[in-house]
Formats: C-alpha cells, structure tokens, sequence
C-alpha cells in the first residue's frame, strides 16, 4: 500500500512517516516498521551497485507504541484476579 500511494503522491516523499499505535497493535506495528527499514536498506545497497527500482524508499522517521499488546503471555501475568 505505501509504495502505490507514494507512487501516486510523490510530493509526500518529502514529508517524515510516522507509525503511531496502541493496545493490540504493538502485535502489528514492530513487524511493519522491520519490514520498510529492511526494505529501506535493500534500496540502499542496491543504489550503490547502480540498480534502480521503480520503489521508493519510505521516509520514516518516527514510530510511537503507546500501552501495547507485545507478549501476553508475559504480559497478561502481571495483571491482577
């Protein structure tokens, strides 16, 4: 989804990305930021070997986990009966 929108929109490529989530998304938000700076990184090598590609790197530049979901089972035994 990201790499279409800023396809289309190229003018946001300038702007800094940012990921906020809560609760239940501390499940999803690690693994979305792992995956666009992997890819972020592959764009990069790549670049110095003189590859192009038609994706852009995303301009993330923050990423805010607000009382998250990360491992219930840890989690879940400090919560009082």
């Amino acid at each position: 989804f990201l790499q279409l929108f800023y396809s289309c929109f190229p003018e946001y490529l300038k702007l800094k990305f940012y990921i906020a989530a809560k609760s239940y998304a501390g499940q999803y938000a690690p693994n979305i930021v792992s995956r666009i700076m992997k890819e972020n990184q592959a764009l990069a090598k790549a670049a110095q070997f003189g590859f192009s590609s038609d994706t852009v790197a995303i301009p993330l530049s923050t990423v805010m986990i607000g009382n998250s979901l990360t491992d219930p089972l840890f989690q879940f035994a400090s919560v009082p009966n």
